[in-house]
């Protein structure tokens, strides 16, 4: 897994308060995916490795991103609830390339050939600057010349991801939880959140919302809090990632053998339009790769 400098789910920005930046490292499709997860029994001395740009925090720090106040990192890592199958794949999150955007001309970036791509996720950031200004277009060009999968400008793509990718849904997550337990909902801030019982008949509800986590309130028809965990569904809706667009191959349906099959081409580039230098451009690919 090579996270890289894959776009934060969400960043807040306030200009008298805190700045929030959330970094996912998620191997499902979505958060407490059944069918997609890291087997972490084939990983050997499996360690999480941050690398840090210190002078480029502290120049940030000087325009406000820390300003003078101090820095807080915190890491969740949330194992999965669900006991069932040995999961035969998980989603693979690659940064294929990242680079300063200029004022013109087409960067080819070669894009994985080893497992079919689920999405491609394409972040052009500069402070003030639209991302449409940054990327004017992209298409995916393939081995013989004259297969394109995707051709299109960021207008259009802006519109596909006004579908298909306003907010980050995150649904139907079974869940063990008690009176007063607190649940990740992998979401930076939720817009909707609902709690059902499975079981047996049980009065729920969202107790409380903190960043990123939903406090459950689970009792009987008596008013009676529950005790003991329970099996729960949570549903949440919430804001995803920040200044990026999607290719979704895994759109309106999830189906392997319809997302882009890398696998089957001699060549597989993305070409970048540039329209405006100095931007953050950043590729990141996610791949159905096998646990093996």
């Amino acid at each position: 897994f090579d996270q890289g400098y894959k776009a934060w789910n969400q960043m807040t920005e306030w200009a008298n308060g805190w700045n929030i930046e959330a970094f996912v490292v998620n191997f499902g499709k979505h958060f407490m995916d059944t069918e997609h997860m890291l087997d972490c029994a084939k990983v050997v001395n499996g360690k999480l490795r941050l690398t840090w740009n210190l002078e480029e925090v502290r120049t940030i720090g000087a325009t406000g991103y820390l300003g003078t106040e101090q820095q807080m990192d915190v890491l969740y890592i949330m194992p999965h609830e669900y006991k069932g199958h040995t999961p035969t794949h998980y989603i693979k999150s690659t940064e294929t390339e990242a680079w300063p955007s200029a004022a013109s001309g087409i960067e080819q970036v070669k894009l994985p050939r080893n497992n079919p791509i689920r999405r491609i996720m394409i972040r052009a950031w500069e402070s003030g600057i639209s991302p449409a200004a940054t990327i004017r277009n992209l298409k995916i060009d393939a081995d013989n010349g004259k297969l394109v999968p995707y051709d299109n400008t960021l207008g259009k793509l802006k519109d596909l991801n006004a579908i298909w990718y306003p907010i980050a849904y995150n649904y139907l997550n079974d869940i063990w939880a008690k009176e007063d337990d607190t649940k990740e909902i992998h979401l930076a801030y939720s817009h909707d959140t609902s709690v059902e019982a499975v079981d047996a008949p049980r009065i729920t509800r969202d107790k409380d919302e903190v960043y990123g986590k939903v406090i459950i309130g689970v009792a009987d028809h008596a008013g009676v809090p529950i005790a003991v965990e329970e099996k729960l569904q949570l549903r949440a809706i919430g804001y995803g990632y920040h200044n990026c667009f999607m290719f979704p191959f895994d759109m309106p349906k999830f189906t392997p053998e319809l997302l882009l099959q890398a696998q089957t081409f001699g060549k597989l580039d993305l070409e970048v339009t540039q329209g405006n230098e100095g931007g953050a451009i950043s590729i990141v690919t996610e791949e159905l790769a096998p646990n093996v």
